[in-house]
């Protein structure tokens, strides 16, 4: 269920359905440089896939990066409850059961991440990794790239968005969430500062090179 895409990097893919969108969701796992192991909006975690996982290292930190990304982390800290939870602001009052031991910014990564917050997407709040030694960005519902949907309802909802087998934003989630361009732009410039090759996105496909180029492409409209 692991699948290594770098020294210290690994994702898992989970294949939930979301308001019966064949989006799946994925898991990114990250080594930090002392030996910790980060997880970045957590899946589901069978016995099997955490003993695979705690081989790797300890699990020391666990981040919900959005606002919506938040479903298994509780089961997550449940299972390692010597972790951290990062969780962006406004979740508590979404998940009064969760506790959440700091709230989700760049200053409060540990060492050997950077982070970019989205400041102007209130719904969504999400918070951005990059890892360097990877060259590597974790997202989640930045940029989707279902390039091979499944189901009909799926394909209808990306082709109304514009997004029907291309990775790109979502038209639904540029309406709803992106309302400060100013304050948003902000965000993506400092995203595309960054050095990063690999994009991982929570639905579809990762990018395993040419994500910065796609990054930039799929957020044009907002130049």
């Amino acid at each position: 269920m692991l699948t290594q895409l770098a020294d210290d990097l690994w994702v898992v893919h989970h294949p939930n359905t979301f308001l019966g969108l064949n989006f799946g969701a994925r898991m990114t796992i990250i080594r930090l440089p002392d030996g910790s192991l980060l997880l970045h909006s957590p899946t589901p975690v069978t016995d099997r896939l955490a003993a695979d996982i705690d081989r790797l290292g300890a699990v020391r930190h666990l981040i919900a990066p959005n606002l919506f990304h938040h479903l298994f982390i509780g089961d997550a800290a449940a299972r390692w409850p010597e972790a951290t939870v990062y969780a962006p602001e406004g979740l508590a009052e979404k998940r009064p059961d969760l506790t959440i031991d700091r709230i989700l910014s760049p200053e409060v990564l540990p060492e050997g991440i950077v982070g970019v917050s989205l400041a102007g997407m209130a719904p969504l709040s999400e918070t951005v990794l990059f890892h360097p030694p990877s060259a590597t960005l974790a997202s989640c519902d930045l940029v989707l790239n279902l390039t091979a949907p499944r189901g009909w309802w799926t394909k209808l909802y990306l082709s109304l968005n514009g997004i029907n087998g291309t990775p790109g934003v979502s038209k639904l989630v540029a309406a709803t969430a992106f309302k400060d361009h100013a304050a948003i732009r902000e965000g993506l410039d400092s995203i595309l500062a960054l050095p990063f090759d690999r994009l991982i996105v929570s639905h579809g496909d990762v990018l395993e090179s040419g994500g910065r180029e796609v990054f930039q492409e799929s957020f044009a409209w907002m130049a």
